[in-house]
């Protein structure tokens, strides 16, 4: 365990590790050895203990031991967050309507309160999406298929812009897009393998209003950077006559003081909300939560303020989120994907330093 970054790598605290990759030709699928004791990184098998399917560096105690070593990587960057319940826009500007007995969809009508045009997101692997009507309890899919994990029902988004998207079959690698064949107007299948205007949603929030509460920071999990020493200022004056001469130094400095809240939801859907909520500072060098007070706040917005030096710092946290939905049902959802990030100065201590003469 180390509380901070550790690069001596003759330390057992030496938070290093060494990408191991399983095929030369893909570098996807590896192992990750740490420095300091050549043991891989796996998930521990403790049956009936508290860390069963945690990490761990211990070594396996038997050759035959299967425990999972091999770490499959995903670029984060190409992972689409969308929230939990989500309504669908078409190009054409009505809402993606959901139907019962042969389950066709279609972009025919505008969205009212009614939960015909909800879906709920469920995450799926390879950062994929499984999508669900909160109505008829059935999941899109591109054929019926008896399989537990069939990928006919996975969906890997691709953010556009602001809060558009596009969405592409895991099963056929084909993009979804609003077309018309027969007397199927407007339906949704996905039958090209290039995305064009059709193709363009809008990610909606059924949500009438949001209020955040009960925000818990994760101190202990906190990271802090650029705790450093800061050259401010020289003074090249000198002196080449008899009498003594003043010179003034201006020790004074500022840089922007930031506070944002975010999650993990990638698009930006304008819900607007109330937070009741602290604001942690650095105080003496130790994280410190103001007292609560209650604001509208909008995830990824940065406030800023001119003071002193200072260090930046992330906290994660966890809240509950209120929301008042579009048929007038409440919902409540405990949540643990924000992250606080802020940017303050603590402790300054002015030094002058005496420089010998050349």
């Amino acid at each position: 365990m180390a509380i901070k970054p550790e690069e001596n790598q003759s330390s057992k605290h030496c938070t290093l590790f060494q990408p191991v990759f399983v095929n030369s030709n893909n570098n996807r699928y590896l192992r990750l050895r740490h420095v300091n004791t050549g043991n891989y990184v796996r998930r521990h098998d403790g049956t009936g203990d508290n860390y069963d399917g945690c990490l761990t560096l211990l070594p396996k105690l038997q050759p035959e031991d299967k425990t999972d070593d091999i770490c499959t990587f995903i670029d984060w960057e190409s992972v689409v967050m969308l929230p939990n319940l989500v309504r669908i826009k078409g190009e054409n500007g009505n809402h993606l309507k959901a139907y019962d007995g042969d389950g066709l969809m279609d972009f025919l009508s505008r969205a009212d309160t009614s939960s015909v045009y909800d879906y709920q997101v469920c995450p799926s692997r390879d950062g994929g999406i499984r999508l669900k009507s909160t109505r008829h309890g059935t999941y899109w899919t591109k054929e019926a298929s008896p399989a537990v994990h069939e990928i006919s029902t996975v969906f890997l988004p691709t953010k556009l812009d602001g809060s558009h998207i596009a969405l592409r079959c895991l099963k056929n690698g084909f993009f979804c897009k609003r077309y018309t064949v027969n007397d199927r107007k407007s339906c949704l299948p996905t039958i090209t393998d290039s995305r064009d205007e059709f193709g363009c949603m809008e990610i909606e929030e059924p949500v009438i209003s949001r209020k955040i509460d009960n925000v818990r920071y994760h101190l202990n999990d906190a990271r802090i950077y650029n705790e450093r020493s800061v050259a401010l200022i020289s003074d090249d004056s000198s002196n080449k006559t008899q009498h003594s001469q003043a010179s003034q130094a201006n020790l004074k400095t500022t840089v922007s003081d930031t506070t944002n809240w975010r999650t993990s939801i990638s698009l930006n859907l304008g819900v607007k909300m109330t937070a009741t909520l602290g604001i942690p500072l650095i105080t003496s060098g130790s994280l410190e939560v103001s007292a609560e007070q209650t604001r509208s706040l909008d995830w990824g917005e940065t406030e800023t303020q001119s003071r002193g030096v200072g260090v930046s710092y992330e906290i994660p946290f966890s809240y509950t989120q209120r929301d008042v939905l579009m048929n007038g049902s409440a919902k409540v959802t405990e949540k643990s994907d924000g992250i606080f990030t802020g940017n303050n100065g603590y402790g300054y201590r002015f030094e002058v330093v005496q420089l010998p003469f050349e």
